[in-house]
């Protein structure tokens, strides 16, 4: 077994996500119509602002 290969699997069998590469992942994903992967932790960015918009005008 490669190392590092039993925590990937425990990781994903404890946070209920798929184990596979990024095309087998997004079969998955496509065939369920839902996210088995970890998204991205935190809050998403704000929109930036284009030049011109002004709040004020």
């Amino acid at each position: 077994m490669e190392p590092g290969l039993a925590d990937q699997l425990r990781e994903a069998t404890n946070d209920n996500f798929t184990l596979g590469n990024t095309r087998f992942i997004a079969e998955i994903e496509q065939t369920l119509c839902r996210y088995v992967s970890r998204g991205k932790a935190g809050r998403p960015p704000k929109p930036r602002k284009a030049l011109g918009d002004d709040a004020e005008s």
